[in-house]
């Protein structure tokens, strides 16, 4: 008999640690006002989309490396900007969304569409 994962309690903690991890990957910090916005933006996202905790620990993986990817564009639009600065600010959050077209796409419509909520970041087509 397979083992069920264990539930994850806290979702957007859970994706705030994998930025924290990816960023100092990259020998990057991320400065208190990033924090709070990426946080907030976690934890509205999860709350405005529905997205359940066993939901959400099926698809752990995926919104994982979703936020790391959301990172690595933080981390190019402060290299681009300025090499010598190491922390990540709060405009790389909407400067990464703006370029990169991330939309987030786990809300109802996309679980009609796709059966289940998609933590997946994509251009418009």
């Amino acid at each position: 008999m397979a083992e069920e994962p264990s539930i994850i309690q806290h979702p957007s903690g859970f994706l705030w640690g994998a930025a924290v991890r990816s960023a100092a990957r990259h020998r990057f910090k991320i400065s208190m006002r990033c924090e709070s916005a990426f946080k907030e933006r976690l934890k509205v996202g999860l709350q405005v989309n529905k997205v359940g905790l066993y939901e959400f620990t099926e698809r752990k993986t995926e919104a994982q490396s979703n936020v790391e990817k959301l990172v690595t564009a933080m981390i190019n639009a402060q290299i681009a900007k300025d090499p010598k600065i190491d922390i990540l600010d709060e405009w790389t959050i909407f400067h990464a969304y703006m370029t990169r077209n991330y939309v987030p796409d786990f809300g109802p419509s996309a679980r009609k569409a796709h059966g289940r909520a998609r933590f997946a970041s994509r251009r418009p087509t």
